[in-house]
């Protein structure tokens, strides 16, 4: 489809100055809301059957999500701390564990943590990935970590063995969208 160039980029800079507004519509009491209301979950990952019959669904992983109000420490302890007093300096935690069976044999493990102040101007970031070979030879293993200050980022990225690289992306103009 050929579309107007100026057309595309006018519904492109509509949608971010939307986003802008509902992201910058809430606030700090927002954002605790929407944390202290995310319970612990665990989701099943599943290939449906294709009949349709709940018996007949294979079964390939798992996903865990939680979150949390605590301090930026809590991205390397990875676990709320339940006898910590709450803090003024606190932010916003996320983590995600996963599991998946592949079709080829492999399994491949996931964490991430997230970490956003409550003022949106820093956060933090690990993910890490291990594809294994259920044999158990050596994992091959993917690792990001991220922080961000203002309009500051860095991001390192190592791969499966190879040389790690790390990536200073720009942040330019609204619309930018935390990890979390």
């Amino acid at each position: 489809e050929i579309a107007d160039i100026d057309s595309v980029d006018q519904r492109r800079g509509n949608a971010i100055d939307a986003g802008v507004s509902v992201l910058g519509s809430l606030g700090r009491a927002d954002y605790d809301a929407i944390l202290s209301d995310i319970p612990e979950q665990f989701e099943r990952i599943y290939r449906p059957a294709p009949g349709g019959a709940e018996q007949d669904e294979v079964e390939v992983g798992y996903r865990r999500i939680r979150a949390w109000i605590g301090p930026q420490t809590d991205i390397t302890t990875r676990e709320p701390d339940p006898d910590r007093s709450p803090s003024e300096s606190d932010g916003y935690l996320l983590r995600i564990d996963g599991l998946v069976f592949l079709d080829d044999g492999q399994r491949a493990d996931s964490r991430s943590i997230y970490y956003l102040s409550r003022d949106r101007t820093k956060e933090a970031w690990t993910v890490e990935m291990a594809v294994r070979d259920t044999r158990g030879s050596k994992p091959e293993i993917w690792t990001e970590i991220g922080a961000r200050s203002g309009k500051s980022m860095t991001v390192q990225i190592s791969s499966g063995g190879k040389a790690s690289h790390t990536a200073r992306p720009l942040i330019e103009g609204a619309g930018y969208v935390s990890r979390l």
